[in-house]
């Protein structure tokens, strides 16, 4: 190598002895002149475990909101939202997600209505006075209704029935309360009742679900005249 090449050289390679990590600080790196030392000082080892403390910490709030944030429906997702712009989008999505749930439970029990109807109503007569007569089923349940609500009754147990009914809301109060007072006094006592409104325009209904307990075990328990009976409430609230 000619003397004019090596006067471009960072460092000199002629000398074979020499350590190259000597001529490293060129390129921005430098040597430790001794053995590395681990810092003992007390308020040092706190604050570096701070640091680490509060790195892992932002990171999994970031992962958290993240997941979060993956929740909202894809046309939120366009951008990177912020964590308080993240909050605010599911604030506003958790009561559509609500109503929706609602519009969904309501076509639920329209369609397994109607399918009692079309399923049941082939070999039956024709309605008379706008109620459909009691239709006994296979199981030991019983259907009864008109356009604006039914009622559903089925044995699930030798002591255990259910109770489903849909009702128009009635601005004069509702139905449950007298109907529960006669199941008691028919010797059945409640086990589980919950109750579902959907909200329509100008088609508002009422959804009773009830899980009733008889005194007595019995094989065949009086669907059809349970049914009769509720519904026959149910008329009267009107």
């Amino acid at each position: 190598m000619s003397p004019l090449q090596q006067s471009h050289l960072p460092f000199d390679f002629s000398q074979q002895s020499c350590d190259p990590l000597q001529h490293i600080g060129c390129f921005g790196l430098v040597k430790p002149s001794g053995p590395m030392v681990i810092s003992t000082d007390p308020a040092l080892v706190k604050k570096l475990n701070h640091n680490a403390s509060e790195r892992n910490r932002r990171r999994r709030i970031n992962g958290l909101y993240s997941g979060l944030r993956s929740l909202l429906p894809s046309s939120n997702q366009t951008d990177k939202l912020s964590i308080a712009t993240t909050v605010t989008r599911v604030l506003q999505y958790i009561p559509e997600l609500q109503q929706e749930i609602q519009k969904l439970a309501k076509e639920k029990e329209e369609l397994l209505l109607q399918m009692d109807f079309n399923h049941e109503g082939e070999d039956q007569s024709s309605p008379r006075g706008g109620i459909i007569g009691g239709w006994p089923r296979a199981n030991g349940c019983s259907l009864e209704g008109v356009a604006d609500g039914s009622v559903y009754a089925g044995q699930l147990s030798e002591r255990e029935m259910a109770v489903q009914i849909c009702t128009p809301r009635q601005n004069t109060g509702s139905p449950l309360s007298e109907i529960l007072l006669n199941l008691e006094m028919d010797g059945f006592s409640l086990i589980n009742v919950s109750t579902l409104q959907s909200l329509g325009d100008g088609d508002s209904r009422v959804f009773y679900n009830l899980h009733v307990q008889a005194e007595k075990r019995s094989n065949s328990l009086d669907c059809d005249g349970l049914r009769k009976k509720i519904w026959s409430l149910c008329l009267n609230n009107t």
